[in-house]
């Protein structure tokens, strides 16, 4: 799967407990962060299979991007919602829309597609 192959690369380059979905969005918000300093301005479409309406983000800063290292903060729970909280995204569906937004997946009944 997607998932060994990134856990087998991560394993030969990071010490400690390895977690592919994790490291992704640690990753993923040190680079947002990069171009946030640089000016650019971000849209996110994210097909992160996390349903993040009811967690609470909390502000988790990272190292600055290094071309080549990853990411590392034990205390970064990983989640689509601390990524939000600290890089300043906004859901736009949820600030557009009032009540109870639909499902993004045809078999579920929850959230897990975002546009930040």
């Amino acid at each position: 799967t997607a998932w060994k192959q990134q856990f087998n690369i991560l394993r030969k380059c990071m010490e400690g407990q390895v977690d592919p979905r994790r490291q992704a969005t640690l990753d993923m918000q040190v680079w947002i962060m990069y171009l946030l300093g640089l000016g650019y301005e971000v849209i996110l479409y994210l097909d992160g299979n996390e349903d993040i309406t009811e967690k609470i983000g909390k502000w988790i800063e990272l190292p600055q991007y290094e071309k080549g290292k990853h990411a590392v903060n034990k205390d970064h729970d990983g989640s689509i919602a601390t990524l939000m909280a600290t890089c300043g995204l906004v859901d736009i569906f949820e600030a557009q829309h009032s009540g109870k937004l639909p499902n993004t997946y045809t078999r579920g009944t929850k959230r897990l597609d975002y546009v930040l």
